[in-house]
């Protein structure tokens, strides 16, 4: 825990490779954490599985890259870093202006996690 969830567009690997690497970074530097107990998922939409503003298919100059990070809560500062440092790396990684990339976090009390069906709050 951390888990990222990236959604993309037919992109070659090389670019979630460097990818990888910036969101790992940005949430260890951000969080204090090792990179070891981060995971990225990539969800890739392909050109016919994405519309914005009621237009479907969205045209690829409006195509969004959807990160939503699925982690213990941290304060406002923490997530605020870890969301620059994401945005600038995927800005890199994908060659997009950082208008076109969200970043949700999605917060989980310890209560709320299992890992190998055990409470991280246990």
């Amino acid at each position: 825990m951390p888990f990222v969830e990236v959604h993309d567009f037919d992109v070659p690997p090389e670019q979630r490779r460097r990818a990888t690497q910036s969101i790992t970074g940005a949430l260890s530097a951000a969080f204090a954490i090792t990179d070891a107990i981060t995971s990225v998922y990539f969800c890739d939409h392909g050109g016919e599985r994405y519309g914005h503003a009621g237009i479907f298919p969205a045209p690829p100059e409006d195509r969004r890259v959807f990160v939503k990070v699925h982690a213990f809560r941290r304060d406002a500062a923490k997530r605020r870093d870890a969301a620059r440092g994401i945005t600038d790396g995927l800005s890199v990684a994908y060659a997009l202006p950082v208008e076109r990339i969200a970043v949700y976090f999605l917060d989980r009390a310890p209560d709320e996690v299992a890992h190998g069906g055990i409470l991280a709050s246990d």
